[in-house]
Formats: structure tokens, C-alpha cells, sequence
């Protein structure tokens, strides 16, 4: 048995290498395996060790850094891991027979995931109860007979003793394991493994080391030199890509910091926008998922259609980005056929839009007419069809209708690999066959729907420049300086205080101190990686909804523990008190500090709108009258001129949007009630007698009138344009 106790940080690397030193006493060529918690800090563990070696790199032969996670499965003997296709088909399988405690939920899309979450925790249980008990047993009864095992059973099936290709085994800074992880470690330390477990030096924090270690060194907490309350998300990042501008311009390498947080919404898909607008190189965990790419929106667009989801944006989207052909095999007309839907006024009923469509006369009207039937054909084939068939006679079915849409040959490169990426992926889905021979549409289209939340794109080229992700990530990771994001009450420490599915599993969810502690060890680690310089921050306000934010706790704590106030933070400024008080140099300073949405982007159009020779709102040149207004000017535009001169200036001749007032309820477009009060009087008119008006006005008239109105308005129901009160 070794389990050794250290530092996080570079303690914690230079412990790592005595280990492998010791493993090379007497034969530079053995075998050594680092077991890590991510592929990122597998990485950057990797070049740490490199650059302590004399000469550089020397005792890294034969030595392989892998995640704990593919290590298990290497060991596991004869035991085949069920994949998650085959585990959801066999869920839903259970549930179609016997629900049990959740009839009333049976048909709920995220039932399978939280139950397949549910029995993993059951699994990892010593005495198995609760309400779930029954399909929990059914459940390991069948992937029993099906030969696999689920991912809990995996530390079951490790030998007693370590193969010996694998040479000496560490397992280095795992986190605070649940109890499935807890056997597994368990059975590895058995085995031989070293365990190289991180102390923070906080007494609640570190209570989980004293079941491994007779003793906990003392260590000293690391704080952030740095606390700092930002406006909002956005603020706090760019706080952070400053400090890295700092970092680096003292020397220390971009691939030594890293930007973490607890929460990837919204901190990785901000960071990274904001470090590629510096011209910062970064890697880490993609912030989009397959479903933000072509083939995501392709496979997207169908599922939403085939279930009654249908919105003309998202698939005229699809089309201006993909350009399919036609049956016929001609290009589409995507802007002709986008204007012919706006002229329609039909966007979210497609039923509604191909009649509509059947009953338009012309050439645009009948092609597109034609593919959406041909389109819409299959999706229904595919995604709502009752009738049960094979797994791989569906997936193949899907495979060569979307390589008809989108062929390689069209695509980019990235874009090929991501569909490569979502090929694989649904091609995998063949094993749910183990589980259920046969599938219908819905079913399909619910496996489909899990496909496309595999990682999207990678943002940079792994372990080149600042790393970007979550505290569990960096877990391991030996770094020069480190900013924290996200550290905000609520978020930091996250806290799950009830569940619907795991709380029917006595024991599943943790109890709150002992979650709180499980955090606060999360980001005392995360803290600790950054030897040279550390700094936290945390926002004041959502955005999303304009709610506050208080600083975590761990603010709270380190700066009671330093004899300071619990608000002795420093307060960055404002995005819009920087452009108040001047404190851009120029117009490219201010753009480089900016990001492309929300407000920014406001002030980042006005000053490009300022510095170029083209008409804007916010330049005072316009183009000639004739094509800025049209020729001949409108009956409206006329009256608008009329009515208010500088409205019309604004409105018609700048173009300046005017900012419409939230209403409290949605209500029905006016300008479709417009359009039916006018046809119901056009054909009141028509019809009406020349003697009859209007001196002889009576209530047969009326009468008249309300029905054709009340017929308009039926057609805007039918169409999904009016609903009636209930």
C-alpha cells in the first residue's frame, strides 16, 4: 500500500517525479502510468514533468499519462462496457413494461438520463432500497444477460494484481471520490497503484483524507491575491484576459495560465470570444455542441418538424447554410422561397404553409412546394413513424439522407469533421439493438436528439495557450498563475438540494455540509494550481434576467480570515463608466476591449459606423432618396412624412429602430388582424347594393359584417395565427 499526501501545485509535480524517478532506479526503460483526471491536465501535467528534467525531457521514456476514467476500462478484465445507447434503449424498455412509482412521468424526454444516473448511484450503494428498488434489480438483470457491464460494476472486474506492461501505477490528485469512485480507488490501491492525494489545508475541506492518510500535512490555504466584483459575466472575463496581458508580459507563458470556473454557461463560450478578440491563443472543453453545427442544425430542423415544431427561421437557416437540391436536382431558391413565406405570413404551421402553398400559382411557389413535401416526407419516415424497425435499417436510412443534403464534398473541413464526429455517434446507436430489436419514429428520434450533445468544434489546438475550463478539469494541473470566474453565492458553492429521481434513492444525494465541503475543497484546488499569482472575481448582476449576486462565501471567508471587511473587495468599473470617462485611448482601444453583443455592440457599430464613408444611422450619410425610400414612395411613408417630419427622418430616411415597450402577455400580430379586418370589409363592400348605402344602414348589415369577420378570424385560427381564450 503508498498513498502519499502533498500540496497542490508544484509540491504535488515534484512528488510525481521522485515517483517516477524511483520507478527508473534500476532500468530507465520501465514501464510508468499516471493516471489523471482529464485529458487537459494529462497534457499539461506531460510538459510540466519535461521541463523539470535535466536535461529536458530525460525520464519521460515509456512513461504514459492517462485519465482514470480509460485506465479502468483498460483493466476491467473481459467486462465490455454498455454503451449509452443500449443503456437508454433498455431503460425505456423497462419503462414501457412496468413503470412502477413513475406512470405519471413515463413519457418524460429526460426520464431515461435521470434514471440511468438514479441506478449508477443504487449500484454504488451497500444495501440497494427505495422505490426504485424493482426496475433497478430488472435493470441489472438485463445487462447481466446481455453480457456488458454498466460503468459502477467496473471496479468489480479489476484484478487483484496490476498487468505488468503497465508498469508502476499512480494515480495522481483524484478528486474527492462518491462511492462507486471510492471502490474503484480502493481496489487499485489493493492492486499496487500509488495513490498522490492533494491536501488544501482546510480542516473541512481535507476531513475525506483520514480514511487514506494516518496523517494530513499542514498546509497553508492558498488565497487569491486578487478579489475583484465586476459589473457581469462579461466584465469578469475581460478582467481576467487583462490580467493574462499582465502574466505575460512578466513572463510567465500563456500555457501556464488558465481561466476556470464552476459553470461553463456562460464563461466558456464568453472566454473564449474574448481571448481569439486579443489574439490569445486557447484551448480547452468546446463551449457549442454538435447541434451549433451544419449537420446539427440539419438533423435539428427534421426533428422539430416531425414533431410538430416547426419554425420557418431555423429552416430557412438550414437552407442558406446547407443549399441542398431539389428532387429534381436543382439548386434551391432559398431567397425567392423566403420571400414567398414572408408574402404567405405562415411561419410556424407547415401544414398551414404547404396548403397555402398548393393553392399559389407560379414557378417558386410549385418547387418549393415540391421540396418541402419531399422533405418533410422523410422527416416524418424517420423521427414520427409508429411502426417498429431495425436499429441499423434506421440508422442507415438517416446516414445516406443527410449525406444527400449535406454531401462531404460541400462541406468545410471543420464542418466534415464534425459530421464525421456525428456519424460515429449515430452509428453507435446500432448496439441499442442488444436492448431492443426493433424502434419506432419517436424512439429514434429521442436517441438521435443525444447524438447532438457531443461536444461541438475545438476552439483552439490542445494545450496551446491559456486553458479554459471548470475547476474539476484543471484538477492536477501545475500552473504559474490561474484567474477564478463564476464566484458567486449560489453558483460557488453549487448546491443540489433536491432531485425528483435520485431523491427516490435513500442515501443518492449527499447531505448539504458535506456537499459544501466537497465544494470548497473544488476551489481551494482549483486556487491552488496557480503558484505565482491567483485572482478571483465574481459579477454583481445576471444580465438575463437583471437579478443581483453576492460574493461566494469563500470571498467572505478569506478576507475574514486576512481581518478584513466582508465588502473589502476591489470594484472593477463599468464597461459604460470606462466610455464616460474617457478611459479609451482611441476607437481601436475601445473596440478591443468590446465584444460583439449585448451592449457592446452598440457602441462597437456606432464607432465603426463613424470611421467608415458608408450610410448608418449613426453617421448622418444616407443614400440617395429614391432607392433609400423607394420609388414611388408609399401611401404610409407619405403620411409618416406628413404626420411628423422628424419621425419620418428617423424612421424612414436613417433607419433607426425604435425600441418597443415589454408587454406583459404576447399578444396576436395587429397587422394580421389589420389584414383580416380589411378582407371581412372588402367583401362586406363588394357585396353590398348600391341603394343599401349608407342611408339605409340596418342591423341585417351588421350582421353580415360580424359573420364575415368571424370567418376571417376562423381562417387565422385554423392557420395557428389566433388562438380563442378556453
Amino acid at each position: 500500500m503508498a498513498v502519499r499526501c502533498v500540496p497542490f501545485g508544484s509540491e504535488a509535480t515534484r512528488t510525481l517525479r521522485s515517483l517516477i524517478a524511483d520507478a527508473k532506479a534500476s532500468d530507465p526503460c520501465a514501464a510508468v502510468t499516471v493516471a489523471v483526471s482529464s485529458v487537459p491536465a494529462a497534457v499539461q501535467l506531460r510538459r510540466a514533468l519535461a521541463e523539470g528534467g535535466r536535461p529536458e525531457g530525460a525520464g519521460l521514456f515509456n512513461v504514459r499519462v492517462v485519465t482514470l476514467s480509460s485506465l479502468s476500462r483498460q483493466l476491467a478484465e473481459g467486462a465490455e462496457l454498455c454503451p449509452g445507447p443500449a443503456r437508454w434503449a433498455l431503460i425505456r424498455r423497462l419503462l414501457e413494461e412496468d413503470p412502477g412509482p413513475l406512470e405519471a412521468c413515463r413519457d418524460h424526454p429526460e426520464l431515461p438520463l435521470a434514471l440511468s444516473r438514479a441506478f449508477d448511484a443504487m449500484a454504488a450503494s451497500d444495501r440497494p432500497s427505495g422505490p426504485l428498488e424493482p426496475m433497478w434489480r430488472r435493470y441489472r438483470e438485463a445487462i447481466a444477460g446481455l453480457g456488458l457491464a454498466d460503468p459502477p460494476s467496473l471496479a468489480e472486474r479489476l484484478p487483484d494484481r496490476l498487468p505488468p506492461d503497465l508498469g508502476t501505477v499512480v494515480v495522481h490528485l483524484p478528486k474527492p471520490p462518491a462511492r462507486s469512485e471510492e471502490a474503484l480507488l480502493r481496489k487499485l490501491e489493493r492492486a499496487g497503484a500509488v495513490l498522490v492525494l492533494g491536501a488544501t489545508g482546510d480542516e473541512r475541506a481535507d476531513a475525506w483524507l483520514h480514511r487514506w492518510c494516518p496523517s494530513v500535512p499542514a498546509v497553508r490555504p492558498a488565497v487569491a491575491e486578487t478579489l475583484l466584483a465586476c459589473t457581469d459575466a462579461e466584465e469578469e472575463v475581460r478582467e481576467a484576459v487583462r490580467a493574462v496581458w499582465r502574466w505575460a508580459e512578466q513572463g510567465v507563458p500563456l500555457e501556464r495560465c488558465a481561466i476556470l470556473f464552476r459553470r461553463r454557461h456562460p464563461y466558456a463560450r464568453v472566454a473564449f470570444d474574448v481571448l481569439r478578440e486579443a489574439r490569445l491563443p486557447a484551448y480547452g472543453r468546446s463551449p457549442l455542441q454538435l447541434w451549433d453545427s451544419l449537420v446539427g442544425l440539419t438533423v435539428g430542423v427534421a426533428l422539430e418538424a416531425a414533431q410538430g415544431g416547426f419554425d420557418a427561421d431555423r429552416l430557412f437557416d438550414w437552407l442558406a447554410a446547407a443549399r441542398p437540391r431539389t428532387p429534381e436536382g436543382e439548386a434551391a431558391s432559398v431567397e425567392a422561397w423566403r420571400r414567398l413565406v414572408r408574402e404567405l405570413g405562415v411561419e410556424t404551421n407547415l401544414p398551414a404553409l404547404l396548403r397555402w402553398l398548393g393553392k399559389r400559382s407560379g414557378a417558386e411557389a410549385a418547387s418549393f412546394l415540391r421540396f418541402l413535401e419531399h422533405w418533410f416526407d422523410a422527416c416524418r419516415t424517420l423521427f414520427a413513424s409508429s411502426s417498429g424497425e431495425p436499429w441499423a435499417a434506421r440508422v442507415r436510412a438517416l446516414l445516406d439522407w443527410v449525406d444527400a443534403l449535406v454531401p462531404d464534398q460541400s462541406l468545410p473541413e471543420p464542418e466534415r469533421r464534425l459530421k464525421e464526429r456525428w456519424r460515429a455517434k449515430v452509428t453507435e446507436l446500432k448496439s441499442a439493438a442488444a436492448a431492443q430489436p426493433e424502434v419506432d419514429g419517436p424512439g429514434f428520434a429521442w436517441q438521435v436528439r443525444q447524438t447532438l450533445r457531443g461536444d461541438g468544434r475545438a476552439p483552439g489546438r490542445l494545450g496551446t495557450g491559456v486553458f479554459v475550463g471548470t475547476f474539476e478539469e484543471a484538477r492536477g494541473m501545475d500552473l504559474d498563475a490561474v484567474a477564478l470566474v463564476g464566484l458567486a453565492e449560489g453558483v460557488c458553492p453549487t448546491i443540489v438540494r433536491g432531485d425528483p429521481i435520485l431523491g427516490l434513492v435513500p442515501g443518492a444525494l449527499p447531505p448539504i455540509a458535506e456537499q459544501v465541503d466537497r465544494e470548497r475543497e473544488l476551489y481551494l484546488a482549483a486556487l491552488a494550481t496557480g503558484a505565482k499569482a491567483r485572482m478571483a472575481t465574481f459579477p454583481r448582476v445576471d444580465r438575463v434576467d437583471g437579478s443581483g449576486f453576492l460574493p461566494s462565501r469563500w470571498i467572505g471567508d478569506q478576507l475574514r480570515s486576512q481581518g478584513r471587511g466582508t465588502e473589502d473587495y476591489e470594484r472593477a468599473p463599468s464597461f459604460e463608466r470606462r466610455v464616460f470617462e474617457g478611459g479609451f485611448a482611441s476607437p481601436q482601444e475601445l473596440l478591443a476591449a468590446s465584444r460583439p453583443i449585448g451592449r457592446s455592440a452598440r457602441w462597437q457599430e456606432r464607432m465603426q459606423e463613424r470611421e467608415s464613408d458608408q450610410p448608418g444611422p449613426h453617421t448622418g450619410f444616407v443614400a440617395p432618396m429614391p432607392e433609400r425610400l423607394g420609388s414611388p414612395i408609399s401611401v404610409t411613408a407619405a403620411a409618416d412624412l406628413f404626420a411628423c417630419p422628424q419621425r419620418f427622418f428617423l424612421k424612414d430616411v436613417l433607419r433607426v429602430a425604435e425600441t418597443e415597450a415589454p408587454r406583459e402577455e404576447s399578444s396576436v400580430d395587429p397587422r394580421r388582424l389589420g389584414s383580416a379586418l380589411h378582407s371581412a370589409l372588402s367583401g362586406f363592400l363588394g357585396a353590398l347594393p348600391a341603394a343599401e348605402w349608407p342611408e339605409a344602414w340596418q342591423d341585417a348589415h351588421k350582421l353580415r359584417l360580424q359573420r364575415l369577420l368571424e370567418a376571417e378570424l376562423d381562417r387565422l385560427e385554423q392557420a395557428g395565427w389566433v388562438r380563442r381564450p378556453a
